[in-house]
C-alpha cells in the first residue's frame, strides 16, 4: 500500500492506494488531527511508500527546498511520519520539477543576481498535471505535438507553452502572487503597488493578506469563490469576473503562441463539470483567430473541442490527481532503486 500527502488553502488531503484502487481518502484543516486521523486509517496496515506533493520547491535544488505556507506543513508532515512509518520509503514530489528545464531566459528576472541565487526565479505550478496533459496531447495528435499549451483551471490558473516536450514559459511567477487572477489572488500588478500600499500604512502581514487572500475573485465578487462557483454564478459582478479572467487567458494563451511561433494544440485541465466544459467551449470562440475549429466530440479521458481539420487541436481533460501521483512516485522509487 502506499500513502499520498497533499496540502492546499483549504487543507491537508490524504488517499492510501493498493494496486491503482483508492482503499481511502480524507482531509483536516489541522496538522495536529491530520496526523492521528491518518495514523488510525492506516492501522497496522503495510506502508511501502509515502509520497509528499511538494508545491514551491525551487526546481533543481540539490537537496527538497521547501517554501509556501503549505509547503511548511508538508515538511512537518515529512518529519513526523518519517519516524513513525521508518520502514516505508518516503519520496518528495517536487511539482515545479518539470520547469527545471525551461529555458533560463524564460525563468529568471531582471534583478541583481545575488538574488536571483538566494532562489528568486519562476518556479511554475501543477507540474504534474501539465507534464501529463503534454505526453497525452502528443499521444492524441499521432506525432509529438511540437507546441502545445496546457491550461490547468481552478481556484488557482496557471498556463503552459511546451515545445518539443518542454516547457519554454508558465504564467506563474515565484509565488502565488503573480499570474492570472485567483480565488483570492490578485494575479500580476506593477510591484510598486505594494509601496503604496505600506506608503499608505499597511503593514507588511497585512499586504500579504490582501493581496494573496482577498483579493481576485472574493475582490471582485465581495466574497471568498473558487473558481468552480465563479462560472456557474449569475449576477454582473460574476460575469464582470469571468471577462477579467477571460481577458487574462486570452491575452496568457496569445503570448504562449507567440513564444511558440504557432501553436499545435491547446489543452484545458479541469473539474468533471458540465459546466466548465461549456464555459471552456465558450471560451475557445475567442481563439478562433489562430486557426481552431470549434466542435464537441467524446473521447477517453476527456473531450475534444475541436474538429478533425481544425490546424489548431481543442481538448478538455480531467485527470485524477491521486492516479497521477501514484504515477509520479512509482517512477521516482524505480529510479531511486538503480541509484
Amino acid at each position: 500500500m502506499i500513502v499520498l500527502l497533499d496540502a492546499d488553502k483549504e487543507g491537508i488531503h490524504f488517499c492510501l492506494r493498493d494496486n491503482d484502487r483508492t482503499i481511502a481518502q480524507g482531509m483536516e484543516r489541522e496538522a495536529g488531527l491530520f496526523k492521528k486521523r491518518l495514523l488510525q486509517v492506516i492501522d497496522g496496515r503495510e506502508v511501502s511508500m509515502v509520497g509528499y506533493l511538494v508545491r514551491n520547491s525551487r526546481p533543481g535544488a540539490a537537496v527538497p527546498c521547501f517554501g509556501g505556507d503549505t509547503d511548511a506543513v508538508m515538511r512537518e508532515l515529512v518529519n513526523f511520519y518519517s519516524q513513525y512509518l521508518a520502514d516505508s520509503r518516503h519520496v518528495i514530489l517536487g511539482d515545479p520539477d518539470l520547469y527545471c528545464n525551461m529555458p533560463e531566459h524564460a525563468r529568471l528576472y531582471a534583478i541583481p543576481f545575488e538574488c536571483i541565487e538566494d532562489g528568486l526565479w519562476k518556479c511554475g505550478r501543477n507540474g504534474l498535471v501539465h507534464e501529463w496533459t503534454a505526453k497525452r496531447l502528443a499521444l492524441i495528435r499521432g506525432v509529438p505535438a511540437s507546441r502545445c499549451i496546457t491550461v490547468f483551471l481552478g481556484d488557482s490558473t496557471d498556463v503552459v507553452a511546451f515545445k518539443d516536450g518542454r516547457p519554454v514559459m508558465t504564467s506563474c511567477g515565484f509565488s502565488d502572487f503573480d499570474g492570472i487572477l485567483s480565488k483570492g489572488g490578485c494575479g500580476s500588478i506593477d510591484a510598486s503597488i505594494v509601496f503604496q500600499l505600506l506608503a499608505a500604512g499597511y503593514s507588511l502581514e497585512r499586504i500579504h493578506q490582501v493581496l494573496s487572500q482577498e483579493s481576485g475573485f472574493t475582490a471582485l465578487l465581495g466574497e471568498p469563490l473558487g473558481f468552480s462557483e465563479l462560472i456557474v454564478r449569475d449576477g454582473p459582478k460574476a460575469v464582470f469576473a469571468r471577462d477579467i479572467l477571460s481577458y487574462q487567458l486570452v491575452k496568457t494563451i496569445g503570448a504562449c503562441a507567440a513564444v511558440l511561433e504557432g501553436v499545435d494544440s491547446i489543452a484545458f485541465i479541469g473539474d468533471d463539470r458540465r459546466e466548465i466544459q461549456d464555459w471552456v467551449y465558450d471560451f475557445l470562440g475567442r481563439l478562433e483567430f489562430l486557426g481552431l475549429k470549434r466542435e464537441k466530440s467524446s473521447m477517453s479521458e476527456g473531450i475534444a473541442l475541436t474538429s478533425g481539420d481544425s490546424l489548431v487541436g481543442g481538448y478538455y481533460f480531467w485527470p485524477d490527481k491521486w492516479t497521477l501521483m501514484s504515477g509520479a512516485l512509482c517512477e521516482q522509487s524505480a529510479v531511486l532503486s538503480r541509484v
